[in-house]
């Protein structure tokens, strides 16, 4: 710990000398950067020629050339706001882009049609927050920079989104996302046309999330996330959908960028394939932790390293293509058995390494439609062990992967209009060899020894159609089916009906709605475990959501919503009757490695509080309260609180740019106390383990969650480069907020577990 804090002060040192390396604004007269990029149709993604951009407070501007591109330039380096204004399209706002000298700043905009007033501009209170009809409410877009900047975020897509209403994680180590009680299985993941399945390093099995996100947050021009009530076009998933937009790299010349931050170093290089018209980006990420601390006697060293690219290809104006490839390594060991510090004598090995690489086929079919096909493939290897006095207690050693072919197609009959259908086809390919010792379960039970190797092929099909229309200028409506078949299953095939409206009735306010079902098939680590298993259904949940949205202003966003969430055909444990998988996921071990059945079911429901303002006057903020209420049943049909009932969420973020180069911003977070199961003392004594009553199963609760998070953001301008640092001080004033109870067997005691305690890091990105 001593070595960590010196570390930290090294990197809080290095930051702080570069903050104190003021300089003047004269100073920065001649330099200059540039804005460019793309306007295109939302829907049809047909260049949009003519439209007008603006830099608001400036007489700067221009208007889209015959390709839709547009380039501003000799820009004072400094954060702008971009208007854009086109014939029968609504106008649209895009804050917080950050001009440097080093590199462009690269845009893809879309435009929505404007079906009420087809022929004239009408200046909408909305501009800052359009979203596309397929997303109606419960949804937020977030920039690049409003992800690179948050506090307490380290930079990570999901950490950041854990600031979005309704949504939790299991601790401060992980990046779990909990949406509306949803478990972290249930969470879908997209870049660029892509689906991924888990964005992070030491990816838990079967789940969405991991301590550290693999995704370079360089890549990104923006992520739309939405944590439910969304369309049938995201299947096979029940609570939430990340959907992530990366930007072009330079298709004029040869960038770069090189950081070093407490945890790793890593550089970003990007450069024209063909000039003028399409380029690739490529980075890559190593840990050092392992390095610096490799001979300190620390018991538990990250070791990870990741690799991101993307590479576009114009064949013709009408067909263009894309590769995405994301890659990671992980390794870590703890040696609890030599370490008298560690509360457990378990020696533990945990690596594994993931990639996903798909091709996207973007075809302009007409003027009015738009096909998008791509081709990917995504595999993971998991393996860890556990032995305690020479002795091992636990052994997996797996594979998960998939070939998947995904086709969307999008097609406009009018401005009122729009037609949506698509096909996905996916290839899996799984292997498990467990090994469980013998041992006492949770309750206190003997649990047989668990022994199997397994390899299985199954084929998921899935396919949808939606429509799109706009009635009386006001009312929006979108209707939508689902269809999912998935081979391993006995109970193969789901329909999932979906339905979303929109009404204006101020043109500052709407009423939002939407109620569907969503299936999702089980992880195929649950199926393989036993045959039996192969007899678990869909999970399937009933969304019902509802709310206001009200702009006072261009740049203020205000939302109320209602939702109500209803599960059934959840996975049940048959040795613990109580336990329902509703209430799993958020852990880094394998799990669902016993019989199961599908006699769970629960409800999550709540209301969400959420208002954003973007960059405008030197300031911003993001603040939501959420109250919700989810309770689960295992087998035994007693409905109990879930693990996420957290009840009580509050998180606000508020930051001010006091000059173009210097910027100040907070998070302060409250979760409600966690559900946890009172510890059978007599029990754990006898068994040298924790083992708790399951008869008052998540009776008991942690003490409540809060903290503090300060960063300040400096950046600084040379001729063709810049210096982009920060110092991002975590849980300032130092609360100790505990993470779980554990059995400490040394002391034959319950221990806590703390989350992160005061933690400051710092980093440092130079560009050019």
């Amino acid at each position: 710990m001593k070595l960590l804090i010196t570390l930290s002060a090294f990197f809080l040192g290095l930051t702080t000398t570069l903050f104190a390396q003021s300089v003047d604004s004269t100073a920065l007269h001649g330099l200059t950067g540039v804005i460019e990029g793309e306007i295109l149709d939302k829907n049809t993604k047909q260049e949009i020629i003519g439209a007008k951009i603006e830099l608001i407070g400036t007489a700067i501007g221009t208007v889209s050339d015959l390709t839709g591109r547009f380039r501003l330039d000799k820009l004072a380096p400094r954060t702008y706001q971009l208007k854009i204004t086109a014939p029968d399209y609504k106008p649209l706002i895009k804050s917080d882009v950050a001009v440097g000298t080093a590199q462009s700043v690269k845009l893809t905009l879309e435009l929505l049609i404007d079906g009420a007033s087809a022929s004239e501009i009408t200046v909408s209170a909305t501009t800052f927050f359009i979203k596309s009809d397929e997303f109606k409410l419960s949804t937020n877009t977030l920039s690049q920079e409003e992800i690179r900047r948050a506090p307490g975020s380290v930079e990570d897509v999901s950490r950041m989104v854990l600031a979005m209403p309704g949504v939790a994680t299991s601790s401060d180590q992980r990046n779990d996302i909990v949406a509306r009680g949803g478990s972290p299985v249930e969470n879908f993941t997209m870049v660029d046309g892509v689906e991924v399945p888990n964005i992070n390093h030491f990816a838990a099995q079967g789940a969405t999330g991991g301590p550290i996100g693999v995704l370079n947050v360089d890549f990104l021009q923006d992520v739309t996330f939405s944590a439910g009530g969304f369309g049938v076009k995201y299947g096979d998933r029940l609570s939430s959908v990340m959907d992530i937009k990366y930007r072009d790299g330079d298709k004029n010349r040869f960038r770069g960028k090189f950081d070093l931050g407490f945890a790793g170093a890593g550089f970003v290089i990007e450069a024209p394939i063909q000039p003028g018209k399409s380029a690739f980006m490529l980075s890559a990420r190593k840990s050092y932790l392992d390095l610096i601390l490799g001979a300190t006697g620390l018991t538990a060293v990250p070791n990870y390293s990741n690799v991101n690219l993307k590479a576009t290809l114009e064949a013709t104006p009408e067909h263009r293509f894309s590769l995405i490839g994301i890659g990671g390594i992980d390794d870590i060991r703890f040696t609890g058995a030599t370490n008298t510090d560690a509360p457990d004598l378990d020696n533990i090995t945990n690596n594994g390494w993931q990639y996903t690489l798909g091709i996207s086929h973007k075809w302009l079919a007409g003027e009015k439609t738009f096909i998008q096909t791509t081709v990917s493939n995504n595999r993971y290897r998991y393996f860890t062990d556990v032995d305690s006095a020479g002795i091992r207690n636990f052994r997996n050693s797996s594979f998960e992967g998939e070939y998947v072919l995904r086709s969307d197609l999008s097609h406009r009959f009018s401005p009122t209009d729009v037609s949506e259908l698509g096909v996905t086809a996916r290839l899996i390919d799984n292997g498990n060899d467990i090994f469980i010792k013998e041992s006492f379960n949770g309750a206190g039970n003997l649990r047989p020894e668990v022994s199997y190797s397994r390899i299985a092929q199954a084929y998921k099909l899935g396919a949808y159609l939606q429509h799109t229309k706009l009635f009386f200028d006001r009312l929006s409506l979108t209707a939508g089916l689902r269809f999912d078949y998935f081979s391993y299953l006995n109970n193969s095939g789901v329909f999932s009906p979906r339905l979303s409206a929109s009404l204006d009735v101020l043109p500052n306010l709407k009423l939002n709605a939407a109620v569907g079902l969503y299936h999702q098939a089980p992880p195929m680590v649950w199926l393989l475990s036993f045959p039996q298993n192969r007899d678990l259904q869909f999970l399937r949940t009933r969304q019902l959501v509802g709310g206001l949205e009200w702009y006072p202003s261009e740049d203020l966003k205000l939302t109320l919503e209602v939702f109500d969430k209803e599960y059934r055909n959840y996975a049940a444990s048959v040795a613990l009757p109580q336990l329902s998988y509703g209430n799993a996921g958020a852990g880094y071990v394998a799990f669902g490695l016993e019989e199961l059945v599908s006699d769970s079911f629960g409800y999550a429901r709540g209301v969400e509080i959420f208002l954003q303002k973007k960059l405008t006057s030197n300031f911003y903020a993001i603040a939501n309260y959420s109250f919700s209420r989810i309770e689960f049943a295992g087998r035994d049909g007693v409905l109990r609180p879930s693990t996420f009932d957290f009840r009580h969420i509050i998180t606000a973020i508020l930051g001010y740019k006091f000059s173009d180069d210097f910027e100040l911003s907070v998070k302060w977070r409250f979760v409600g106390s966690q559900p946890t199961s009172p510890t059978n003392l007599s029990a754990s004594r006898a068994l040298g383990q924790l083992i708790v009553d399951f008869n008052n199963f998540n009776g008991d609760r942690l003490p409540e969650y809060h903290r503090l998070d300060i960063r300040l953001d400096k950046r600084f301008f040379f001729t063709g480069w810049n210096i982009v640092t920060f110092i991002d001080i975590q849980n300032a004033y130092a609360r100790q907020n505990v993470q779980q109870l554990i059995w400490n067997e040394r002391k034959q005691e319950v221990d806590r577990v703390l989350q992160f305690g005061f933690l400051p890091v710092g980093g440092v990105k130079v560009e050019f």
